[in-house]
């Protein structure tokens, strides 16, 4: 493939820094939206990994998506050279910098042997066809890392790789199989509701009434939420509401589950504008923090321990070590609980909620500039990641360290945090790099309630959940949606920002008009047609 420059978009990206590398002394968390799920299954790594020996040592430059971890002693290390004799120079890139930081590398020639936070709305296409990274067929993986490709099954297989997989009939990232069917909800503060009196609601229109209730008697912001990286991402919940996929930002086309009907661009669609209306609403009345376009994960969760944040789109299991404990910093008596509804802006024409797809929204992705001997070393690193000892190190350390064993359960010792405890240290402490896959055990003993959500929206009356399509291109198709897809994305971020700020108006049909013609000049119709072909084909 022609290598080709990525186009920045930013005036301002070359004044950024290069990479920051692991730092002492910083808080290691995991950023909004990182996708921590896990496998189900453990593969039977006895009888697919032969011992290797490796005579020379190999250094890999890996980068992932996350704060800077805090090292204060490296156990992971010596395993790492002692196993593989591999040492791994790893930069750590906090969410909201990550594209442009990762453009800039490729620019600059500077990018880094893996990416360990590839996804499909992070360029993928683009990257790509630029001819930046590495491609591999089926056959190709089950002999580097069958471990990996054992750890889904051949029917998962079936759904999974023409999901992933290029024209070309190649995967150039690589995610891990999720352990859970669902994994988010709507969150609300319980202590709140009850003293008002309120239940969470089923519609929109009552999501309002309730948010000036709760805003009319505290004074404060119902709804705190931001993405500077990507302000597509910031509601992805209220997406869902109209009818979208939550996870609308990363495939832009969906299937709607009641009429079939293929939608192949999602934000100029009637139910995005019905969309930015509501939101609108929430801006002007102020029901909504006002930096949603601009702000950074530290000024979020500095707003939420100031008492703001009363409902939010979100990951059940963070309420004991995120939403409780920023709430409580205002409010001791703060206690955050998932609702078991989903909002509508129509609940009697039906009610949408996420349920994952087979595999993870993070993967791993190879550069084509990296030396042979650093990718085949890595490859076989990540192959030992999906079995029961590279799963058990990855999540839970070193037995008599950071956890012990009680039956066939691991349980994180006293001074580590967990699924249920948020203060102490964790894994990264001890120079763990965090990538691959979580050990299964992890949900089955600290997150018992992820089968009670899915108990919960799976299978009910009136509820629906969208299925991805398959959307397989060819290498022409593939180039010429890449080009379009960079400034239709642009576009729709800026648009969607004076949309919900008024700055123009989505009731008004001239203003509308404008973005619809804006976009039409920038290929939208090729775009959509292109995708409609591409659905058409393969569905």
């Amino acid at each position: 493939m022609k290598r080709r420059i990525i186009a920045l978009g930013l005036a301002s990206i070359m004044m950024m820094g290069a990479f920051v590398g692991c730092g002492k002394k910083q808080e290691d968390t995991t950023s909004p939206g990182t996708d921590t799920s896990t496998n189900t299954t453990v593969a039977n790594e006895s009888s697919k990994t032969a011992e290797k020996k490796y005579d020379k040592e190999v250094t890999v430059t890996v980068v992932r998506r996350g704060d800077v971890r805090i090292v204060d002693e490296d156990l992971f290390a010596p395993v790492l050279k002692e196993k593989f004799n591999l040492v791994l120079d790893v930069t750590d890139i906090n969410a909201s910098d990550f594209l442009t930081r990762m453009n800039l590398s490729f620019a600059s020639g500077e990018q880094p042997d893996v990416n360990t936070a590839q996804r499909p709305e992070f360029m993928l296409s683009e990257w790509t066809e630029a001819g930046y990274l590495r491609g591999y067929t089926m056959d190709e993986l089950k002999e580097l890392v069958p471990n990996f490709v054992d750890h889904y099954t051949d029917e998962e297989w079936d759904v999974v790789w023409p999901t992933i997989s290029h024209s070309d009939n190649k995967a150039y990232y690589l995610p891990s199989r999720r352990a859970d069917v669902m994994n988010m909800a709507w969150l609300y503060r319980k202590d709140t509701f009850e003293e008002l009196g309120l239940t969470f609601p089923e519609s929109t229109d009552d999501l309002i009434d309730v948010m000036r209730a709760i805003k009319g008697k505290t004074g404060r912001i119902p709804y705190v939420a931001a993405s500077s990286d990507n302000v597509l991402w910031a509601f992805t919940g209220f997406l869902q509401a109209f009818g979208m996929p939550e996870l609308t930002a990363r495939d832009l086309s969906y299937v709607d589950p009641i009429s079939g009907e293929f939608e192949p661009y999602a934000f100029t669609s009637e139910k995005f504008r019905e969309h930015t209306k509501f939101m609108n609403q929430l801006y002007k009345e102020g029901l909504i923090w006002q930096e949603f376009a601009t702000g950074t994960k530290d000024q979020v969760n500095a707003m939420k321990s100031q008492g703001h944040n009363y409902i939010q789109w979100g990951y059940p299991d963070k309420i004991d070590t995120e939403y409780n404990r920023f709430s409580q910093n205002a409010d001791p008596g703060a206690e955050w609980d998932w609702a078991t509804v989903m909002l509508s802006n129509d609940p009697s024409a039906g009610t949408f909620f996420k349920a994952g797809p087979f595999h993870a929204a993070d993967g791993f992705a190879f550069s084509t500039d990296a030396d042979d001997e650093a990718i085949d070393r890595f490859m076989d690193y990540m192959d030992w990641l999906y079995t029961e000892e590279g799963m058990a190190i990855r999540t839970y350390g070193f037995e008599g360290v950071t956890y012990t064993k009680e039956g066939d359960n691991y349980v994180f010792m006293d001074q580590m945090t967990s699924p249920i405890k948020s203060e102490g240290k964790t894994v990264a402490n001890y120079g763990v790099v965090s990538m691959g896959m979580q050990h299964p055990n992890l949900n089955s003993y600290y997150k018992p309630y992820l089968d009670e959500l899915a108990n919960t929206f799976m299978n009910r009356d009136g509820y629906y959940y969208h299925v991805a399509p398959v959307l397989r291109f060819t290498d022409e198709e593939s180039s010429k949606l890449a080009d379009i897809q960079v400034s239709l994305t642009q576009t729709t971020q800026e648009y969607y920002a004076k949309f919900i700020m008024g700055h123009i108006d989505p009731n008004n049909d001239a203003d509308w008009n404008t973005y619809i013609s804006t976009m039409e000049k920038l290929g939208l119709e090729d775009f959509k047609k292109i995708r409609t072909e591409a659905y058409k084909r393969n569905n």
